[in-house]
């Protein structure tokens, strides 16, 4: 006997919009968030093209429910030394609530030490080893 399908459509986008609505209510009931809002910082270094969309759509999504955002656009030759002095100084200020490095980064950056780096509350994408 075959079972009827009760199969649903899954509207991603729809479900990505009350997210960032309910998102935008809870910001909205901290009065401190007024006076500073949740901030995060984005590392890119380069300017590879899907990056800079991947980060441009962060922005607006972080402005949409009330977030700021840092954008630090790295020069591709940047060497490892500034990136980690960069990121060691995102972790030290406490307007910064979030650390996002994006990744590919040039061949010539150990993307596993910088990410190792981030202070491990900061770290928005989830990918510190720790």
């Amino acid at each position: 006997m075959a079972h009827a399908s009760h199969a649903k459509y899954l509207d991603g986008r729809h479900c990505a919009q009350i997210i960032k609505n309910q998102l935008k209510l809870s910001i909205l009931q901290y009065p401190s968030c007024k006076q500073h809002p949740p901030t995060l910082a984005v590392i890119q270094v380069g300017a590879e093209p899907a990056s800079t969309l991947y980060i441009d759509k962060k922005k607006i999504a972080c402005h949409a429910v009330g977030m700021k955002t840092y954008i630090h656009q790295l020069a591709l030759n940047t060497q490892q030394d500034s990136v980690q002095a960069l990121i060691l100084k995102l972790n030290a200020q406490p307007d910064v609530h979030g650390i996002l490095l994006q990744l590919p980064l040039p061949p010539h950056l150990d993307a596993d030490a910088l990410i190792e780096s981030i202070a491990l509350e900061k770290d928005v994408d989830g990918i510190h080893p720790y």
